[in-house]
């Protein structure tokens, strides 16, 4: 399916299947009123946490929440193992020729990679089929998971290893038969409920995630799910995650450190690294990064709001990789997050944020890697920023600034068209 110029590799029969039946699942009246609740509980549970909410907080906080509802009826939409679809999760609002897809991102959501799911069981063998078209991402982790929230993996493919045929394409099984090292096939395992697919793009502009769709082979058979019986499933699943997210993500990760602190990197499934805070920026300053991305693959720096949703980053830079950003001569990248442009090419705007949220990636680290990630931050008054950056950093004008932000949006477009754009 074309999206702008370009034919989208999501567009999917399955993927408009999937979002057709969430999005009928999201407006279900119990639905809306678990998510009026879980705005009550983030509420409430943030501000024990910060003393107090700021207007921009509470303003922001519906707006997250209907997103994770969504991604919840996604998940309940997708959840039939007999009929598996591979469906595009955590993306914002967009449009598939005119048809609009609510936004479905949480739990700091990465620009840059494209989450996508399959619903498995421990009983039946699958085959994914493929195929990559133009430029592959920088990385692509697949993982066999008993937990699509914190996901529990118990198999685990690097892109790297991913035979692929001359024509990009490619066909891995999944199932309860034995993987005896090769790499075209996962092991499954009790209690295992999906395939969880990590493509992460560096270059918007030309790398691009592959075409892809399941096949159930074998299995025993299973009787459909009733619409009733989906809403259920997403009330029950948002109650859940709801609480897991602001608890233990939102509060113990995002706002464990104190405000502008920048945490060392911690290791994650699927050897991703990760160092995530919270800034509380005025608008004369910014939070000046440093980042090692030790021969990584992939690096990048990206801002949320305080409920971990992240801001419109097709038509603002608020965030950069490793290969949008420009590097210092040592290597090492530094960013300036603030509210006003410094001009400065390594620029990641806060879209108007006073108070939110960071994360930074580290993935595809070399093999042999004997250095670790490491990264260090600092609050720096915007009117002493230039005394403060490496010598040589790349400025930009106005007219720089504006080509930066065009070709950023042209490049998201390969995706999906943003919701509401013309």
């Amino acid at each position: 399916m074309p999206v702008g110029d370009h034919p989208s590799t999501l567009a999917t029969d399955d993927e408009l299947a999937v979002g057709r039946l969430a999005t009928r699942l999201l407006a279900a009246p119990e639905v809306q009123g678990e998510a009026a609740s879980v705005a009550e509980l983030w509420a409430s549970a943030l501000g024990a946490k910060l003393g107090t909410l700021t207007g921009q907080d509470r303003t922001t906080l519906a707006p997250a929440v209907q997103e994770l509802a969504f991604a919840y009826a996604q998940k309940a939409a997708n959840a039939d193992a007999a009929r598996p679809k591979v469906a595009w999760i955590e993306a914002p609002p967009h449009q598939w020729s005119g048809e609009q897809v609510p936004g479905g991102r949480y739990a700091a959501d990465n620009p840059d990679t494209i989450y996508r799911v399959a619903p498995l069981d421990c009983d039946s063998t699958y085959r994914v089929d493929g195929r990559f078209v133009g430029a592959r991402p920088a990385t692509t982790v697949w993982q066999v998971v008993t937990d699509p929230n914190v996901l529990s993996p118990v198999a685990n493919l690097d892109g790297r290893d991913l035979p692929v045929a001359a024509d990009g394409s490619f066909s891995v099984t999944v199932g309860p038969g034995r993987a005896d090292g090769a790499t075209t096939h996962l092991q499954t395992a009790p209690e295992v409920k999906g395939l969880f697919i990590r493509d992460t793009l560096s270059d918007w502009a030309t790398e691009t995630p592959p075409a892809m769709s399941v096949t159930r082979l074998d299995g025993p058979p299973v009787q459909r799910r009733a619409h009733d019986e989906l809403v259920d499933d997403t009330v029950r699943m948002l109650r859940s995650a709801a609480k897991l997210w602001i608890d233990f993500y939102i509060i113990g990760s995002l706002f464990a450190p104190g405000p502008n602190e920048v945490p060392a990197p911690v290791a994650g499934p699927g050897g991703i690294y990760r160092s995530s805070g919270n800034f509380d920026l005025a608008g004369d300053d910014a939070l000046v990064v440093t980042l090692d991305p030790v021969g990584s693959a992939y690096v990048s720096l990206v801002v949320q709001n305080v409920w971990s949703i992240t801001p419109a980053y097709w038509a603002h830079q608020s965030s950069l990789t490793g290969h949008q950003a420009v590097p210092e001569a040592d290597g090492t990248y530094t960013f300036v997050v603030s509210a006003r442009d410094p001009g400065v090419h390594n620029w990641v705007e806060t879209v108007g944020l006073a108070r939110g949220t960071f994360l930074a990636r580290w993935q595809g680290l070399p093999v042999a890697a004997t250095a670790t990630p490491a990264i260090t931050g600092q609050v720096v008054p915007l009117a002493d920023l230039r005394d403060g950056l490496p010598a040589g950093t790349l400025v930009v004008t106005a007219a720089q600034r504006a080509a930066q932000l065009e070709a950023r949006r042209a490049a998201f477009l390969r995706r999906a068209t943003p919701a509401g754009a013309r």
